[in-house]
């Protein structure tokens, strides 16, 4: 027989976090799981099903969003970069300005520059990967 003591459950808390999604910020708290994806926050807790998943380890790109984050290399500075969000962890994201699909425009608002380069080019197919 073992005389080990039974195992004891701890229970972490984690910090919560800002981000900002197409201007609209949000405070991530301890009721989102540290294992929630970005691509899982932006399209189940901001509704935002523009940003789309596939094949959830990063190959295909589909989820592909623009992130303006800080630059640890220049005091103060910003930079912007493409995130795959399928791979990123909500919580990794504190202080990152991203915007998505829904933040480029539409039918009603005007198309953005890059619709309408995709759509002069034919770019059109499905459009499932494409703004």
């Amino acid at each position: 027989e073992s005389t080990m003591a039974p195992q004891e459950t701890v229970s972490v808390k984690h910090p919560g976090i800002r981000l900002s999604v197409n201007g609209k910020y949000y405070d991530v708290g301890s009721d989102i799981p540290p294992w929630t994806t970005l691509v899982d926050f932006i399209r189940e807790q901001v509704h935002l099903p523009g940003t789309k998943y596939l094949c959830r380890e990063g190959g295909c790109g589909v989820c592909t969003l623009v992130a303006t984050i800080p630059d640890l290399e220049s005091e103060g500075g910003t930079k912007t970069i493409s995130v795959r969000a399928c791979q990123s962890l909500v919580y990794n994201c504190a202080g990152w300005s991203i915007e998505t699909i829904e933040n480029l425009g539409n039918r009603h608002i005007g198309y953005h520059s890059l619709e309408k380069a995709l759509t002069g080019f034919y770019g059109t197919q499905c459009g499932y990967c494409s703004p």
